[in-house]
């Protein structure tokens, strides 16, 4: 079985400390005060910092209303109202600006309103709310209300085939969910279901196949018996390494890129390239740094050493792993996400000594132009997948001791003015 542990020693020896490699970086004008990297339109005034408007969960105590089991979604309306999906046992939760319970939204069931499962939150301009699950269900606001309460509509999809990592979207009234099939043989295939106001489905937006769609996947697995097997969690990709990201914009395209560069690409359903979006200038590849690596490798040894079975006979193990390799430079960036109104977060790597409690993103206008940098003081876990609103990022933070969930709404705003 393949062994991390001599590289691990290796490397928490025979590096410097993360302090040491920040200053080098900094005087050697690779990265501003901030962490951005020079070059471009980057500058530390451009970087903020956002601020905690509310914290929701109660742990193990507190009034129901603000036990959380776990969350598969959260949002944040025009109108600051914070929208909690959980699944243990289903449901829809809705908290004020400051993080105060207001009401349940459905309940769980099976019947027009009700949940088996809540999957995915997504509020829309006009004030509705789409909840997805085994069907789609949307919510209006009632007169004088201010929130989304009232049924409006519901129609039957397909099962959400483990697709919490990509969010549901609305363009021009066509609301698009994700899916996605695993071939016995090839890559999986990530594609968008497209629904109308009716709810009936209305063709398929395909997501392009590039390189690094195989790190996507969501879990690995032996075979316990003929019929049945065990999943394998941290095994399909290898720490630091490059993932495909993607997402639909606002106009019904994907806005893709295959993680080896900070390059998006806008493609049309046909697969042209209508427009490209590079990011900052100067970026060069960063070193993973030693402590991170070392913490990584021994994480990702005690896992393989914890299967019953040779790391061999687990199905979709990441090659790497298989080699016993991790890659020795960051990726560009995490992940990539559209916003409200169309603005473009890029998550990246948080700069070097600034510690693994925060994100970091840059925020780019929907036609490609820099808007700034926002540093969010949470841990934020990637599934499920943050909101970004305007002037408001919702996302959920877990406790690693006793994997309690939080969901923590913070506010910014970007230099200029802008929400």
């Amino acid at each position: 079985m393949t062994s991390f542990k001599s590289a691990t020693t290796a490397i928490a020896s025979a590096t410097t400390t993360l302090a040491t490699v920040a200053a080098a970086l900094l005087m050697a004008g690779c990265v501003d005060e901030a962490g951005r990297p020079q070059g471009g339109a980057t500058a530390s005034s451009d970087t903020v910092t956002a601020v905690v408007a509310a914290t929701i969960g109660a742990g193990l105590d507190g009034a129901e209303e603000y036990l959380l089991g776990r969350v598969t979604s959260v949002a944040a309306d025009s109108r600051g109202m914070v929208y909690v999906a959980d699944d243990l046992p289903p449901s829809v939760r809705v908290f004020g600006p400051t993080g105060e319970f207001v009401a349940w939204v459905g309940r769980e069931g099976q019947g027009p309103g009700e949940f088996e499962a809540a999957v995915d939150i997504l509020p829309a301009q006009d004030g509705r709310v789409y909840v997805s699950g085994v069907r789609v269900t949307v919510f209006e606001p009632s007169a004088g209300s201010s929130f989304a309460d009232s049924l409006a509509w519901t129609w039957q999809i397909p099962p959400y085939a483990n697709m919490s990592s990509w969010r549901a979207r609305l363009a021009d009234g066509i609301y698009y969910y994700p899916h996605r099939v695993s071939p016995q043989e090839g890559p999986d295939r990530y594609f968008y279901l497209k629904y109308g106001a009716d709810g009936l489905q209305d063709d398929t937006l395909h997501v392009p196949q590039v390189d690094n769609m195989s790190a996507t996947r969501g879990f690995a697995f032996y075979m316990t018996s003929a019929g049945g097997g065990r999943l394998v969690r941290g095994v399909t990709a290898p720490p630091f390494a490059a993932r495909a990201a993607w997402d639909v914009t606002e106009r019904g395209n994907v806005l893709i890129s295959d993680g080896e560069a900070y390059l998006l690409r806008e493609m049309a359903a046909d697969g042209s390239v209508l427009r490209e979006i590079a990011g900052p200038e100067g970026e060069d590849a960063r070193p993973v740094p030693a402590g991170e690596r070392a913490d990584s490798m021994a994480v990702l040894q005690a896992r393989i050493d914890s299967l019953p079975v040779p790391l061999e006979e687990v199905e979709n193990v990441a090659p790497e792993i298989l080699r016993g390799e991790i890659p020795e430079t960051l990726p560009p960036f995490v992940s990539v996400h559209i916003g409200v109104g169309g603005r473009i977060w890029v998550e990246r790597w948080p700069p070097e000594g600034m510690g693994s409690l925060r994100r970091y993103y840059d925020v780019l206008e929907d036609d490609g132009s820099y808007a700034g940098t926002v540093v969010v003081p949470a841990a934020l876990l990637a599934d499920p997948p943050p909101f970004f609103g305007d002037g408001v990022v919702v996302g959920v933070v877990e406790d690693p001791a006793t994997e309690l969930q939080s969901v923590v709404a913070m506010r910014f705003a970007l230099p200029g003015g802008a929400a």
